[in-house]
């Protein structure tokens, strides 16, 4: 889990120069994914940190957005 979530995280600095709010939305899932990886490794304050923060990302170019 953490090589997807350093994957996908450097998959949106990449991304985030082409395509603003798709690199911004996949960092929100790298953020997410590192939560899942946490609640693994019974540490369950920094999953609600990551996984809230991810959705936050996620929610925020959505609305902001509209679209993906």
């Amino acid at each position: 889990m953490r090589t997807l979530g350093l994957t996908l995280s450097l998959l949106s600095i990449i991304t985030v120069f082409f395509h603003f709010p798709l690199g911004v939305f996949i960092f929100g899932a790298a953020l997410v994914v590192w939560g899942v990886d946490n609640l693994k490794r019974r540490q369950k304050l920094y999953f609600y940190i990551y996984l809230a923060s991810g959705f936050l990302f996620m929610a925020g170019v959505w609305l902001v957005e509209g679209k993906i």
